[in-house]
């Protein structure tokens, strides 16, 4: 029961979200057409330690010695994604929510350290290769997608708004917060210490290895697929669920 309860409230916030972006679709005024001439270009920015991007972009993320980032995009599209670097972090965005025929909208982004990723607006993160960080927080809201391998001593993720995040790698520490029909997979990341809370309707998987503190309410559910060594701490409630992947 708690499990079709789940399943209709995540329905019901995902048609919320279709209407959302359905309905800026036609009260947005600059709708860009693709060309399908497809440019690269590559933006002189540096100085940054973190990544926020918006709009529907996609962002492929990689750790280097020396800052890097490429557009690739339709050529009459190059022009309306914005990047810039404020507080540390590279923003990128369009100042158009509405595409149309658009054969690319990649940004190719090298940088030596990275502590912060987010994603918003139905925009996209996956990393090339494993990112190796102290501190890290993963961020994606408003039908966003993140995708990484990550070895981290301390790991921060939140979801919410139909989001999801799929992390893989290790972790000593690992907090993940979800909220509002999104979801965290981190079946594939081992994490020594893990807090997990799962609230209205969202979803969390983890692999603890010492320690387990679980709180799903409101439909949330989390699940883990290793009993952790030392402790592990649950409470449900509010048609909230935790239990174990057999």
């Amino acid at each position: 029961m708690i499990r079709i309860i789940i399943y209709f409230m995540k329905l019901i916030i995902a048609l919320l979200f279709a209407l959302f972006f359905s309905s800026c679709r036609y009260t947005n005024e600059r709708t860009i057409t693709g060309s399908g001439n497809v440019r690269v270009e590559t933006r002189n920015v540096t100085g940054f330690k973190g990544i926020n991007v918006s709009n529907a972009l996609e962002v492929e993320v990689e750790q280097g010695d020396a800052y890097q980032v490429v557009v690739e995009a339709d050529e009459n599209l190059l022009s309306h994604i914005i990047t810039r670097v404020e507080n540390g972090i590279l923003h990128i965005e369009a100042d158009s929510n509405t595409f149309r025929n658009i054969d690319a909208r990649k940004i190719k982004v090298k940088l030596p350290v990275i502590v912060s990723l987010e994603a918003s607006s139905a925009s996209k993160i996956t990393s090339i290769g494993t990112l190796i960080t102290d501190k890290l927080l993963v961020d994606a809201s408003s039908a966003a997608g993140i995708d990484i391998a990550v070895e981290a001593d301390e790991l921060t993720c939140n979801s919410s708004s139909a989001s999801s995040v799929d992390l893989k790698g290790k972790a000593l520490k690992f907090k993940a917060d979800s909220s509002s029909a999104s979801e965290i997979d981190a079946d594939q990341l081992l994490a020594n210490d893990v807090i997990a809370v799962a609230s209205s309707a969202a979803t969390i998987s983890a692999h603890p290895i010492l320690t387990l503190d679980a709180e799903a309410s409101s439909g949330g559910n989390i699940s883990y697929n290793n009993t952790p060594r030392n402790s592990l701490k649950q409470n449900a409630d509010s048609g909230g669920g935790i239990s174990k992947n057999e």
